[in-house]
Order: C-alpha cells, then sequence, then structure tokens
C-alpha cells in the first residue's frame, strides 16, 4: 500500500519537481560516484586535463538524474543530449537541468528559448 501511495504522488508530481529530487539524490552521492562511471576515455583524458573533469562529471549528472527520476517516476522522461534536457512524456513538458550561471546561456541558444520549467543543479557534494 505504501508504495501504491509513493507511486500516485510521483505520477502526479510536477515534472520539474522529479527531476530536482533526482538531481539531489545524485547529487548526495558525492563527486566519487559520478567519476566511478566514467569511461577509461574520459579517466585518461580527464588525468591529463583535469579542466575536463568538471564537464565529464556535469555530463555523468546527467545521465545518473535520467536513470534516477526513471526509477522513481516509472519511466516519465525522455533523456536528450541535444535541446532541453528532459522531455516528460505524460506532459509534453521540456526541463532544463543546469547551472544558475548557466542559466542566461541557455536562454539564448538556437531551439532553446526558455526552458518550461528552468532548474539549476544542486551542488555536488566534495
Amino acid at each position: 500500500a505504501k508504495a501504491v501511495k509513493v507511486f500516485n504522488k510521483v505520477r502526479t508530481a510536477r515534472p520539474d519537481a522529479i527531476i530536482r529530487l533526482a538531481s539531489q539524490r545524485v547529487a548526495r552521492r558525492g563527486t566519487a560516484a559520478l567519476e566511478r562511471n566514467f569511461s577509461r576515455a574520459q579517466r585518461t583524458a580527464g588525468g591529463r586535463y583535469p579542466s575536463l573533469r568538471s564537464a565529464y562529471r556535469g555530463t555523468q549528472h546527467h545521465l545518473d538524474v535520467a536513470r534516477e527520476a526513471n526509477r522513481i517516476s516509472r519511466g516519465r522522461f525522455t533523456y536528450r543530449r541535444v535541446g532541453p534536457d528532459f522531455l516528460d512524456r505524460r506532459t509534453g513538458i521540456q526541463i532544463e537541468l543546469t547551472t544558475r550561471r548557466q542559466l542566461t546561456r541557455h536562454y539564448v541558444r538556437p531551439g532553446y528559448g526558455r526552458p518550461s520549467p528552468t532548474m539549476r543543479y544542486v551542488r555536488y557534494a566534495q
């Protein structure tokens, strides 16, 4: 009964709230958890060029958020690498997961406009 109650709350939850919750859960796991999922090529390049690790962490954060959001919502979201990050298949709402600093840059990108709704990252635990 408890599982059904939680599922019903998720089923009716706003899509941005589900993505935010998934992002918070991923961030709580910490940077080391993100880096464990790096490919061999990413580990090698990140070792040679430490500035790349931040970009790789961001990508991995997105992938982990997609997995977590779909785990808690039973497959409600499509993750995209081009354009707004997430599409809620139930409502058609597009969601862009980004940092506060990058938010306005996303608004002026071709094909983006103002994502609906917009959110920012929860900072990684370091």
